[in-house]
């Protein structure tokens, strides 16, 4: 492989320390409730803790550790049990890898779903374009990972149906033309699972 000139970094041991996201860093005093239109809902709300790469969060939320590089971004998820993000669909691809916990994943298309269960360190591929959700079926907080492909504008889109729509804005929730939150209420300590 030909590296053109002055295009690599020099390699020192804080360089690739720079390149390294720990999860006891990424979980510690990180994350976000509320960066996310869905978990504005009770039975939505999870916590989001971004690792690299823009997001589909917002706020606080959206600070990853490390910076966008590639056409993806990696998120943690922690879902309370029998939380779940509400249906949804991604204009690019998402993968699900269980860390801790099971869950359940749904996929939704033309009024049929098909159900699977995943187990720690399972990899669920969603279709572009298919609703889908995942539920924490364990008996505690549990968490997934989250790889998200990017569109060209290093986005992540996000689509949700009008229903949910009118669950969010009761909710007094606001978002942008990809269903990125711009405003929500405060989530209570005591609601955040």
């Amino acid at each position: 492989m030909s590296v053109p000139e002055g295009a690599a970094p020099k390699l020192t041991k804080e360089f690739i320390d720079s390149r390294v996201a720990r999860f006891k860093d990424v979980i510690k005093n990180r994350g976000s409730f509320g960066g996310v239109v869905d978990s504005h809902i009770e039975q939505h709300r999870k916590k989001i803790y971004p690792v690299m790469g823009s997001n589909v969060t917002s706020g606080d939320a959206a600070a990853a550790q490390l910076a966008p590089e590639g056409r993806f971004s990696i998120n943690f998820m922690q879902c309370g049990p029998g939380k779940y993000p509400a249906m949804h669909a991604h204009d690019t691809l998402e993968v699900f890898i269980p860390i801790t916990g099971r869950w359940r994943f749904f996929f939704e298309e033309d009024g049929k779903t098909v159900e699977i269960e995943g187990e720690p360190y399972d990899v669920v591929s969603a279709p572009i374009g298919m609703m889908r959700t995942l539920q924490n079926i364990s008996d505690k907080p549990a968490i997934v990972m989250a790889v998200i492909g990017l569109d060209d504008d290093d986005r992540a889109g996000l689509g949700y149906v009008e229903e949910q729509a009118k669950a969010f804005r009761k909710a007094g929730v606001s978002w942008d033309d990809r269903w990125i939150l711009k405003s929500g209420p405060e989530i209570e300590e005591g609601d955040r699972f």
